[in-house]
């Protein structure tokens, strides 16, 4: 009788099914755009078999979300593994999946509510200034509150002729062809670009924008000396191209034989100063002003040293002439007398001795 009534429980344990864990208890899940979000689902008592179960979502009323053309590709289930696991990934996620999706087995259902976040650019009032060296790299910082989450659309944009041209990721702008690089490979939300080979053209306003989210930048390039110096000379060659001026003689001297004939279809011939001979003479001139710089210097700490020299050296000479001036005191001697003469005046003599140079 024993043995009956414990394979009646048996079976009737195993006629119930799939009983899905937190019955009617809304279970929150976190995502971020471009990322994937595990849907846990599973039953407390594993069977051999589940026969069937569901998963939906639900906008203004609920759709099966296998059948769904919107979730096409981005959803992978683990039930082939585990029967007992009836957990759902979405991959790729986007601000649209966020919402309420329920697991529904035979007999017991459990919600699941869905939040995605997307990317919050990090923005500061007004202009951000940026500056950088003429042949070197610099950085536009860019980049979301959430790092985890993907922006679903980046673009980069720099201002040219009062119209904003793209540079990221389309190139509307020719020089910057292979130059500008997204520092997204270790953070998704880091969308900060790189531009390399900094030229003075370079410098002006770009802004990176997501979504409807907009950074501005002012980019400010620093030009070298030698630049400066290039520069200066190619305008020196135009200012001379334009102010010369071709002169053609048209009077004859009687004494002289006649001039030739100039082809009117001839260009005149004019004598330009190659622009290399400009820039040797920059270059020598710079050079120039060092060393008369650095030998200026070097007269003035000579000239410092020998005066330091010459005042040790003159010292004693000058103590010894003050020596020869001086005026030796005088010396007072009395002639000696005798007692009974002293009521007489004592004669006295005086003698000094100056020495005159």
């Amino acid at each position: 009788m024993k043995v009956y009534l414990f394979h009646f429980i048996f079976m009737l344990n195993f006629s119930k099914g799939c009983v899905v864990s937190k019955v009617d208890l809304m279970t929150k899940i976190t995502g971020y755009t471009g990322g994937s979000a595990l849907l846990p689902c599973s039953c407390t008592q594993a069977p051999s078999k589940v026969n069937t179960f569901t998963w939906s979502y639900h906008s203004h009323q609920w759709f099966h979300m296998l059948e769904d053309e919107k979730y096409r590709g981005r959803l992978v289930l683990f039930n082939q593994s585990s029967s007992a696991n009836l957990s759902l990934l979405i991959s790729g996620l986007r601000t649209e999946d966020a919402g309420v999706y329920k697991c529904m087995s035979e007999s017991t259902t459990t919600f699941i509510e869905l939040t995605v976040q997307s990317c919050n650019l990090v923005r500061t009032e007004g202009t951000i200034d940026v500056s950088g060296q003429a042949g070197e790299s610099v950085l536009l910082p860019c980049f979301c509150s959430e790092l985890q989450a993907t922006p679903e659309h980046t673009h980069w944009m720099y201002l040219l002729e009062n119209v904003y041209k793209e540079i990221y990721p389309k190139e509307q702008i020719g020089r910057y062809k292979n130059r500008v690089e997204l520092m997204n490979g270790f953070s998704p939300g880091n969308v900060s670009l790189l531009i390399t080979d900094l030229t003075m053209d370079d410098q002006g306003i770009y802004y990176c924008a997501v979504s409807s989210q907009i950074v501005s930048f002012d980019l400010l390039v620093h030009g070298n000396n030698l630049g400066v110096l290039l520069s200066f000379a190619c305008l020196m060659c135009k200012i001379e191209q334009n102010t010369e001026k071709p002169h053609v003689h048209t009077t004859k001297s009687p004494s002289l034989p006649p001039s030739p004939t100039l082809d009117p279809k001839s260009p005149p011939k004019t004598q330009n100063t190659p622009p290399y001979i400009i820039i040797l003479l920059g270059v020598f001139l710079c050079g120039f002003l060092l060393v008369l710089q650095v030998f200026i210097v070097w007269r003035c700490k000579a000239c410092r040293k020998w005066q330091k020299t010459s005042s040790v050296c003159e010292g004693p000479k000058i103590e010894a002439e003050d020596q020869d001036g001086v005026m030796y005191s005088a010396v007072v001697h009395g002639k000696s007398i005798s007692a009974a003469a002293q009521t007489h005046p004592v004669e006295l003599t005086e003698y000094a001795s100056i020495r005159v140079k």
